[in-house]
């Protein structure tokens, strides 16, 4: 039996399946998503218990889909990751967080597997 759902958003294939394969790994039950249009449909109907999200992505970027998540009263623990400036995962921390979202973690790309599985094992990632 799986531990959690995890919603895996990331328009990068490589990264998308790394996290897969350390979350199945770990027992998680994962989904991919290449895009936040597509996250959104998911979200809906597979409720994850962590989402793990890329923050620059066309179309709906990281912070509109935080935003969105809040919505959607939103219970999941996020897993916000980026491979820019880490400023962009603080802030869309501070407006998650902000709009009554649970446990945020950040990390940055690349992403160390230890870290990855710490924040997908909701440990503090230090």
């Amino acid at each position: 039996m799986a531990k959690d759902k995890v919603l895996v958003v990331d328009d990068n294939a490589e990264f998308a399946e790394f996290v897969r394969t350390v979350a199945d790994g770990l027992g998680h039950a994962v989904e991919v998503c290449a895009n936040g249009a597509l996250a959104k449909q998911s979200y809906r109907t597979f409720n994850p218990e962590i989402i793990v999200l890329d923050m620059v992505m066309p179309e709906i970027d990281g912070i509109e889909f935080v935003q969105w998540l809040a919505t959607e009263n939103c219970t999941s623990r996020l897993i916000l990751v980026t491979g820019f400036n880490p400023n962009y995962t603080d802030v869309a921390k501070t407006i998650g967080m902000a709009k009554g979202l649970g446990k945020v973690t950040t990390l940055n790309k690349p992403v160390h597997l230890t870290d990855l599985r710490l924040a997908l094992n909701g440990d503090d990632v230090g």
